[in-house]
């Protein structure tokens, strides 16, 4: 399918998106146990909890670039950490790394109390709780959401519709400062919901970038890995304060993290396909809802993250789900990374589309578990079946057909292209740039009482 559009309002419109951050973060005492003290956020909706009472999760609004959601998450930070350094019953802090820190067994693990109408949370992550277990749920991420910007997808519409008879910037100019975003992603949604053949474009270029982003999020995940060591009480109490150099890059994303116990294999071909096939997952009983669909990427609607949502709204953006926190940034992640995740998924909208059937899935599945091994020299990427290669070959061919075919999509900004991909390709030929070798080196000594250092050091003087 792909965009229709010429080279010249292809070029004016694919570079800009609409982004949004979710950030776990597990919140630890002055000595680096888990905190038992109730969520200090009530009702604040942009600081949320997760699975464990001690699990916050920071949520940004949209913003229309990168540098704003990122900036946007950095005050979150700051006004999370300020506010823990202040409670009464004690210092806390957010814990850096996606690997938790001191584990006193299970039951030092609190479920997030829900009460009143949102009681059912609660029920639900007991239900998660006994059949994953909890030193799972202890695994912290960030959830990268996406959606192009609404003028690229109307004027590609109407190209396809053959009624592109006047330039769309110039029947719908660009909004001017004093109107709320807000209102105008509402103006936006209600317009798609009265045009249905739109609406219908709009799943399918979405479905095309979500079964892409499924294909190629093992790239992802090598070059962004930051998870290698972990301490010993996380396997067996008896080994509290053992620090635990792992054989993974990325615990969270490998074989022994938080997945299925069965690789879901998904219809990309419609909406309701699509729908139907998380659905029949539900009545087959393997999962309760759509939200225990741990699968690395998910298209949603805004709001509830039900079927039923997706079916009534559509399509509204793609939540990739592999990132590691990165303790070597305050904010938990590098603004380089958020910007090559950006220049991936344009540069995979701009590639030609292909099946995504069972195998294709479940090598992908295989592929980032593979990614998220320590060792380069031991990670092989599959490109179709029995057909294995290594993943520094793997990664340097995409970042090289990257660099070659994005600059010009982004007028004006070529030498930011540029430079992030050198960045990203620096990590591939020489592996000590890479994240997990950086963060193993540093931390495989002391990890929970070094670990408590930093997250010390960020909260008291924050440099994003």
């Amino acid at each position: 399918m792909g965009f229709r559009l010429d080279e010249s309002e292809l070029k004016q419109y694919i570079s800009r998106g609409e982004f949004g951050l979710e950030k776990e973060s597990l919140r630890v005492d002055a000595d680096g146990y888990l905190s038992h003290t109730p969520h200090s956020f009530p009702g604040d909706s942009r600081i949320d909890r997760d699975f464990c009472e001690n699990q916050v999760e920071l949520i940004t609004g949209v913003n229309d670039s990168v540098e704003k959601v990122w900036e946007e998450l950095g005050g979150l930070y700051r006004e999370t950490a300020d506010r823990l350094l202040q409670l009464e019953t004690g210092r806390e802090y957010l814990w850096p790394f996606s690997n938790p820190p001191y584990v006193r067994g299970e039951e030092d693990i609190p479920i997030a109390n829900f009460t009143g109408r949102q009681a059912g949370k609660g029920i639900y992550r007991e239900y998660l709780a006994g059949k994953y277990g909890k030193k799972k749920m202890l695994y912290s991420g960030i959830h990268y959401n996406f959606s192009f910007r609404e003028e690229l997808l109307r004027a590609d519409f109407a190209c396809r519709s053959e009624k592109k008879t006047v330039n769309y910037a110039e029947r719908n100019p660009e909004p001017d400062d004093k109107r709320e975003k807000s209102d105008l992603r509402e103006e936006n949604g209600a317009a798609g919901e009265k045009n249905p053949e739109f609406r219908r474009y709009k799943d399918q270029i979405y479905l095309e970038l979500g079964k892409k982003a499924v294909k190629y999020s093992w790239l992802i995940v090598y070059l962004t890995a930051a998870s290698p060591v972990l301490d010993g009480s996380y396997y067996r109490a008896g080994d509290l304060g053992e620090t635990v150099v792992s054989r993974y890059a990325s615990p969270r994303c490998s074989d022994i993290g938080y997945w299925n116990s069965f690789v879901p294999i998904l219809d990309f071909t419609s909406l309701d396909g699509y729908a139907d096939s998380i659905d029949g997952y539900v009545k087959n009983r393997m999962i309760t809802a759509a939200t225990e669909l741990y699968y690395p990427v998910r298209l949603k609607a805004r709001g509830e993250n039900t079927t039923d949502n997706l079916r009534n709204n559509g399509i509204n953006h793609v939540e990739l789900r592999m990132l590691d926190l990165n303790p070597l940034c305050p904010v938990g992640i590098r603004r380089k990374d958020l910007t090559f995740i950006h220049l991936l998924l344009v540069w995979l909208m701009l590639q030609e589309d292909e099946a995504l059937g069972t195998m294709e899935q479940t090598i992908a599945i295989r592929n980032i578990k593979e990614a998220a091994r320590f060792s380069p020299d031991e990670i092989q990427i599959e490109s179709g079946w029995l057909q294995k290669r290594p993943v520094r070959e793997a990664a340097a061919e995409v970042l090289d057909s990257m660099a070659e075919a994005l600059p010009e999509y982004f007028p004006g900004q070529e030498d930011m292209v540029r430079d992030c991909l050198a960045f990203q390709r620096e990590k591939v030929t020489d592996s000590s740039k890479r994240y997990a070798e950086q963060i193993r080196e540093r931390f495989q000594k002391g990890y929970v009482k070094k670990g408590l250092r930093l997250a010390e050091t960020y909260a008291g003087k924050f440099k994003v």
